[in-house]
């Protein structure tokens, strides 16, 4: 339950962020397979995605700057600016690195991905403390708000990746 809460909030958030688009598309979350026995397998734990700006996907280069970006304290950059932003652009977001990916037919750009880590899952059941793993899958939850809000500070600044 908590594994497709965290999955089904991954979709949501990346859906509902007009700046990413899901490579993955409208397909369900889970396959076609009607058994119980596939488990999580039968889950989508992976979540690649464009980023646009502008509705034009990024180019691999910025992708790739933009993904060292996101792994990196910027907060000397927006030293500046209000506590919250400051505190976002100092955290340092760890998701899948950029992987090249035609965008529709023709235009080379990448995704960027996030996953429900299998560290998360075996961490979590230290004990089998069922409160924990819901603490943890929670925690993740948040990181994956941070990494959305830190992404769109980025491209509000495109100086950063040009």
């Amino acid at each position: 339950m908590a594994i497709e809460m965290f999955c089904d909030f991954v979709d949501d958030s990346v859906k509902d962020a007009s700046f990413l688009e899901p490579l993955y598309g409208e397909l369900p979350n889970a396959n076609a397979y009607n058994s119980k026995e596939f488990g999580i397998r039968n889950i989508r734990t992976i979540f690649p995605f464009f980023i646009l700006k502008n509705d034009k996907a990024l180019s691999v280069e910025n992708v790739k700057k933009l993904y060292i970006l996101l792994n990196s304290d910027l907060s000397d950059y927006f030293k500046d600016a209000s506590l919250e932003i400051i505190r976002l652009a100092a955290q340092k977001c760890h998701i899948g690195q950029a992987v090249n990916v035609k965008y529709g037919n023709d235009f080379q750009s990448a995704v960027l991905r996030i996953s429900l880590g299998a560290r998360v899952i075996s961490e979590s059941w230290v004990n089998r403390d069922i409160s924990l793993f819901f603490r943890n899958i929670e925690l993740q939850m948040n990181q994956i708000t941070v990494i959305i809000k830190k992404i769109e500070l980025i491209l509000s600044h495109p100086e950063l990746i040009e």
